[in-house]
């Protein structure tokens, strides 16, 4: 997936293996996005992984001399589904601001460990972001979207 933002441009993708040298052919496509992106909107590029396997970390790809790129890696296996959404609910009864992390984390929910039940978990996860105070309803639209 491919988001332009007003300051970045995000490639997103999602792994259920470990990000090694057999991905290198879909870098390579990458960078070529880069390059191209980034002389037509002179916008930052950014490479994310959300990895089902995979610690949380960086990796750095260099295709070619002119052509190096970190590959963000966020690992989604350290997050429990449901203490994440305890602490979710909690910040919304406080009336505290969720970060952008957190609301695609809410999108991701699918994906986390869970001992609820995945069913459980999105119809409160759904709930939840129904009742986040003062949510854009685009960005609302974009999280609830997440788990189609």
């Amino acid at each position: 997936m491919v988001f332009e933002l007003e300051d970045r441009i995000i490639i997103l993708e999602f792994q259920s293996t470990y990000v090694d040298i057999s991905d290198k052919k879909r870098f390579i496509l990458y960078s070529a996005l880069f390059d191209h992106l980034k002389n037509k909107s002179q916008k930052d590029i950014e490479v994310h992984v959300l990895s089902t396997v995979e610690a949380e970390k960086t990796k750095f790809y260099k295709i070619n001399p002119d052509s190096s790129f970190p590959i963000y890696i966020h690992s989604l296996k350290i997050y429990d589904a449901d203490e994440f959404l305890n602490m979710i609910n909690t910040k919304i009864s406080n009336n505290q601001q969720l970060s952008e992390k957190e609301l695609l984390l809410i999108s991701l929910i699918c994906f986390m460990e869970t001992k609820n039940g995945i069913e459980f978990s999105i119809l409160n996860s759904a709930v939840a972001i129904t009742n986040v105070p003062d949510l854009d309803k685009d960005i609302a639209q974009f999280v609830k979207g997440g788990w189609c």
